[in-house]
């Protein structure tokens, strides 16, 4: 629903910054999930279970019919462990929270044509992102502003080989050479 018109020129102009998450779930930092628990009032007790519960991670190689060593992990969730998706929407809260400083800010923010109403701006997926947004270069650079403080902070970086901006065909024509 939100690219319906994607192709007519007669629209208004707007943007959508799709951000492919490398590796999301292997890399994101323990030390940033236990903030982000901390950050969100989760009782100290209740933090110390789930560090208990991330960080007791070891690992054998199997290589050619025998296991070889044991290692000590050092960041990321476990796919498969029931926590690890919540545990991972609360890390991209974090993002959200990163951006709707922007937003709150006022630094040129206009949000997507339909998106105001609802102040949507982003949209989370397991490994990958949605960022919603009028036309605009400065709001282009600042995501991407944004989105290293958040890869700096949280261990999460994006892909640029997997990563797209979808452009309207309203906003191609005029702008396309600002976002090369």
């Amino acid at each position: 629903e939100l690219f319906s018109g994607y192709n007519q020129s007669r629209l208004c102009s707007r943007c959508a910054l799709k951000v492919y998450l490398r590796k999301a779930y292997d890399t994101v930092e323990w030390d940033f999930i236990l903030a982000t628990l901390k950050l969100f009032g989760f009782a100290v007790v209740f933090i110390a279970w789930i560090e208990e519960c991330i960080t007791s991670v070891h690992f054998s190689v199997y290589l050619n019919g025998d296991i070889h060593g044991y290692f000590a992990g050092a960041r990321g969730l476990r796919q498969g462990d029931p926590m690890s998706p919540y545990l991972f929407v609360l890390v991209m809260e974090v993002l959200q929270m990163i951006i709707q400083q922007l937003i709150d800010q006022d630094e040129g923010f206009t949000y997507h044509w339909k998106c105001g109403n609802m102040g949507l701006f982003q949209l989370c997926f397991a490994d990958d992102l949605l960022l919603l947004c009028h036309v605009d270069v400065s709001l282009v650079n600042i995501f991407r502003r944004r989105l290293k403080m958040f890869a700096t902070l949280s261990g999460l970086t994006a892909n640029p080989q997997k990563s797209h901006l979808i452009i309207s065909k309203a906003a191609q024509a005029n702008r396309r050479p600002y976002f090369a």
